[in-house]
């Protein structure tokens, strides 16, 4: 359960990304990840790749270095 783990934990200075594609199959349960963390005030990104499964995307290394930018 995120929630509870989230709730307790200290997320201070915490920032991250999720990358996921439109078609995975946890798609709905990463979107809902990703509003906890807002919702808890953790600084994150979500990055949808259309029609990518649950897969890494063929430009994964770019998009990441964009990320850490």
């Amino acid at each position: 359960d995120f929630k509870k783990i989230i709730s307790e934990q200290n997320h201070n200075n915490i920032k991250g990304a999720i990358i996921t594609g439109d078609q995975d199959i946890f798609y709905e349960k990463t979107v809902e990840l990703y509003q906890l963390l807002k919702d808890y005030n953790i600084d994150c990104e979500l990055h949808v790749v259309n029609g990518l499964g649950h897969f890494f995307p063929d430009d994964f290394t770019e998009l990441l270095r964009q990320i850490l930018k």
